[in-house]
């Protein structure tokens, strides 16, 4: 195609063609339009800083990769449709840095570099800050009638309520900052432009907040019971209790950060936790993730967090947690992250595939790393599996996580990251956001990966738990039928892989009889192997 973009019969096409596994279709189609998103971030962004053009890059793609599984025809041209999506994801993405950088520039008075940097192109007249329509609403929020004076309680609260929105332990702030950041706050919650408190002020507010919240001496086994730290805050209390003597210069007391109830690392885990349980619906799940993010700062994200939602399938559960070593849960925890972050993105990875050694410990196997485009995560029998495509095999394979290790996200020569390989499988990422894991799952038991179809088992009536067996390991995809069978006896169908479903057959000997000749047979050759090996 010669067109810069491509025309809206050529799109239908080429979707038509990815929506039947054509990978070719789809580099074609996702190199096109991964030149449109960068567009579009050039557009908003007025001066490129790395860190936040990459991410705008992300998550334009993650818009682009929506409008496509949502796309219709006779919804209108494909691009002006997209555009939505990945505006809409970009200015978001925005919206974060601009409210950072709002806080961290401080003062309205002069030109704050910081938020200049996510200002977008609609906010801006020939680049000047001073021009831009952010500005404007700013001084007409500051030309906003008086309200008058805080007294020493309010302003006590609004210290706290922007330390808690704005500040942790990475994001600590000195006095001055305060002030500054809280002439902020009035202008945006309350349209009123107070002068800023002077240090002498913020000294005293801060003060008495420390003598109230905090212990009056550290201890060392009272740390946790600390609200507001800052600079030097153990050194600080110990003098305190060591009674020095009065005329002496006390220690500069900066960098002030509250403390919230859960660390960085305690919300990653406690919200994939929350995301990977089946203890509790969907809709409670997200009720207690939006309770746990009240309860930080402004800069925590999780990649398992996305548009006010659980990025990860919820429907993704099928058994509960195993007990590992710390060292390997803890990198479990890790390769999840990366792994869900790259199926959001629709890239690839590279990783070493291991095994369990003597010391309970995951050893490598060989120094081969493969290659493979991340579709799905899911729990199975205790077990993550990310299930995907590896490169040169077009069966998806089902890879146990915490068997992976040296997981790279894989880039171009521009560094720009891969898009996934895409195959004939029904529920690739790209289009299908309604996949269904149990009914997977329950289609590919024990994870066998070989193309299931449906089975005919053969039950005894008088089995009285032999329903919960089925429930068991195919969910709720069993069936009874109504086909003739043996006095007593009845037919249950199940769709699942042939391989493992001969290993199941074994498991429950004689309680359950398979009806397909080739998993019989299979199951003879099986047990003549058996009765080889344990034989007299």
């Amino acid at each position: 195609m010669s067109n810069e973009f491509f025309s809206e019969e050529y799109v239908e096409e080429l979707i038509s063609r990815i929506k039947e596994g054509d990978n070719d279709a789809w580099n074609e189609f996702y190199y096109n339009y991964l030149k449109y998103v960068k567009s579009r971030a050039d557009r908003l962004l007025v001066s490129r800083n790395s860190e936040v053009y990459e991410e705008l890059i992300q998550v334009g793609s993650i818009g682009m990769i929506d409008a496509v599984r949502n796309y219709k025809s006779g919804y209108g041209t494909f691009l002006t449709y997209a555009t939505a999506y990945i505006d809409g994801e970009m200015r978001k993405e925005l919206g974060k840095y601009r409210e950072a950088a709002f806080y961290e520039a401080h003062s309205i008075d002069e030109k704050p570099e910081m938020l200049d940097r996510y200002l977008t192109s609609d906010d801006v007249e020939c680049d000047e800050f001073e021009n831009s329509s952010l500005t404007r609403e700013i001084e007409k929020k500051k030309q906003a009638k008086d309200l008058g004076a805080y007294s020493d309680a309010r302003r006590t609260l609004q210290i706290l309520d922007l330390l808690q929105k704005i500040t942790d332990e990475k994001h600590p702030i000195s006095k001055g900052e305060i002030a500054k950041a809280l002439k902020e706050y009035r202008i945006l919650k309350y349209s009123n432009n107070t002068k800023i408190e002077d240090d002498r002020k913020i000294t005293k507010l801060m003060d008495e907040i420390l003598s109230e919240v905090d212990p009056l001496n550290y201890t060392g086994d009272n740390d946790e019971e600390y609200t507001i730290k800052y600079k030097g805050y153990k050194e600080d209390n110990l003098d305190k209790k060591l009674n020095k003597k009065k005329g002496q210069k006390a220690p500069n007391i900066t960098d002030f950060y509250y403390e919230h109830t859960f660390d960085y690392d305690t919300l990653d885990k406690l919200i994939q936790i929350i995301s990977f349980t089946d203890i509790i619906s969907e809709e409670e799940k997200c009720d207690i993730i939006r309770k746990l993010l009240d309860k930080t700062s402004m800069h925590y994200s999780s990649p398992f967090w996305k548009n006010d939602s659980i990025a990860f399938n919820p429907k993704g559960i099928h058994s509960r947690f195993d007990t590992r070593k710390d060292n390997i849960r803890e990198g479990l925890s890790e390769k999840l992250q990366i792994i869900q972050d790259v199926i959001n993105t629709t890239g690839q990875i590279r990783f070493s595939f291991n095994c369990y050694g003597v010391n309970h410990d995951v050893v490598k196997r060989y120094d081969y790393k493969h290659v493979m485009s991340p579709y799905h995560l899911v729990v199975y029998h205790d077990n993550y599996y990310c299930i995907g495509l590896k490169k040169g095999d077009k069966r998806p394979w089902h890879i146990r996580v915490d068997l992976m290790s040296d997981i790279e996200i894989l880039v171009d020569e521009d560094g720009n990251r891969l898009p996934m390989e895409i195959c004939h499988f029904r529920d690739l990422p790209i289009f299908n956001g309604n996949w269904n894991p149990e009914k997977y799952m329950a289609e590919h038991i024990n994870m066998g990966f070989d193309e299931p179809r449906e089975m005919l088992i053969k039950v005894s009536k008088s089995d009285e738990v032999r329903y919960t067996a089925f429930q068991e390991w195919f969910g709720n995809e069993w069936e009874l039928t109504n086909k003739k069978c043996e006095e007593g006896f009845e037919i249950v169908r199940v769709k699942t892989s042939p391989f493992m479903i001969t290993h199941w057959a074994m498991q429950y000997g004689d309680r359950f009889e398979i009806l397909d000749e080739e998993v019989r047979s299979n199951i003879r050759e099986e047990l003549k192997r058996m009765e080889e090996v344990y034989k007299e």
